[in-house]
């Protein structure tokens, strides 16, 4: 096995845990339905909300399926338990990635992320000091599992396809990443797994 020269790794289920439980639940309670109903509505519009749709858009889209009205108030408490929710770091996944860049590689994110969320993973980790591209689906218009935005980390990082491991959660994502010819790894919480296909 060649160790890959470059590691493109996914944010959400892999360098963080998967949204806190109970957190859908909270904010449901917040806007006075059941999260079953919830959960339908947050996901239905996510993708435009990754894409740069601004948030107070997002979540009177959300609520609005629920037949809520949107106020300050309302939008302050999602928009707070949503960042706290998607903000349970792996941190063996981040250790994982320095070690990997302190001996010789390249570390990517690759993302399909929301301004909110981010701005707390940037005031929590120095990211530029720690990965050598960092791209945001919200700040290049670009989602997976699009191949363009695989495209733009690529090119960021100065590495070919064939010679990057793609690490994501989501199997149309990896599906996506393959066919370009990139190396991937289906993530289902087996660090140790990945540790395997980059030699460290």
């Amino acid at each position: 096995m060649t160790r890959p020269a470059a590691l493109i790794l996914d944010y959400g289920e892999v360098l963080s845990h998967a949204m806190r439980p109970g957190a859908m639940a909270l904010m449901a309670s917040q806007v006075g339905t059941v999260d079953t109903e919830l959960t339908q509505a947050y996901w239905r519009h996510r993708r435009e909300y990754d894409l740069g749709m601004p948030v107070r858009e997002y979540w009177a889209l959300v609520t609005n399926d629920l037949g809520v009205a949107l106020d300050d108030g309302l939008l302050d408490a999602l928009i707070a338990i949503d960042v706290d929710a998607w903000t349970d770091y792996r941190h063996e996944m981040w250790m994982l990635a320095a070690t990997f860049r302190s001996s010789g590689g390249k570390v990517g994110i690759l993302s399909n992320g929301v301004p909110e969320i981010v701005t707390r993973i940037r005031a929590d980790h120095d990211l530029p000091s720690l990965f050598d591209a960092v791209v945001i689906s919200y700040e290049v218009q670009l989602a997976k599992p699009e191949p363009e935005i695989y495209r733009v980390v690529l090119d960021r990082l100065g590495i070919p396809a064939f010679d990057a491991l793609f690490v994501d959660d989501r199997a149309d994502n990896i599906d996506a990443a393959r066919e370009l010819g990139l190396q991937t790894l289906l993530f289902t919480g087996d660090v140790h797994a990945l540790r395997a296909m980059t030699l460290i």
